[in-house]
């Protein structure tokens, strides 16, 4: 399985449990490592052959990549910056390994529009499934099985899930009928300002 399992389990062993099992949520990158590993215990297959034959090839994602150890991004891509002793350093190239199945993938805002349109529409799980994607608990008003169920500042209830690695940050969030969808890419850095703000304006204006 890549070699990936033993590290990986010493990483997510490492802290202690918080919070205790159905107490309350706390989002944590480590479940999708431990997804990743059940994936690949149960398939005998690589995480990123799974994902590859049961989601990129059906929905077309030809711009979605795994790059594993490679640091290049490949065709056109926005450059993030950091500053390091007052000054911007490019921090685009690195190896996006480290990230495995929370976080090492490269893909398009036309791709991420085209994933979650097929997600929230049912064409990627069973009806059972997709019953429970959105189906949000006491424990966790707010989140469902991978994907968040908000409210926008006018009462709207948006459907997705923001994420990022260091340098860049994408958000995906859809209302329930994909009448109103937005797909954002954010290049930036470290010491180059919170796009937080921005972002809740965009989510505002677009949604409400």
């Amino acid at each position: 399985m890549g070699g990936r399992g033993p590290a990986l389990r010493a990483t997510s062993r490492r802290h202690a449990v918080k919070p205790q099992p159905s107490t309350k949520r706390n989002y944590s990158s480590t479940n999708y490592l431990i997804l990743g590993m059940l994936i690949e215990k149960v398939t005998g297959r690589e995480y990123e052959q799974v994902v590859a034959q049961r989601v990129l090839k059906p929905l077309h994602l030809d711009e979605t990549t795994f790059p594993g150890n490679d640091p290049e991004i490949r065709g056109p891509h926005a450059h993030s910056y950091g500053i390091v002793n007052g000054q911007p350093v490019d921090t685009t190239r690195w190896n996006p390994s480290v990230f495995w199945a929370v976080g090492d993938v490269i893909t398009t805002t036309r791709d991420l529009d085209t994933f979650y349109a097929a997600l929230l529409t049912g064409k990627l799980l069973k009806p059972a499934q997709q019953a429970e994607l959105t189906k949000t608990t006491p424990v966790s008003t707010d989140y469902g099985l991978g994907v968040f169920v908000e409210k926008a500042p006018c009462g709207t209830t948006i459907i997705g899930h923001p994420g990022g690695v260091p340098g860049f940050s994408s958000y995906a969030y859809s209302t329930p009928d994909l009448k109103r969808r937005v797909e954002i890419s954010i290049s930036a850095g470290v010491g180059t300002g919170d796009p937080t703000n921005a972002y809740g304006k965009l989510i505002n204006e677009i949604f409400c």
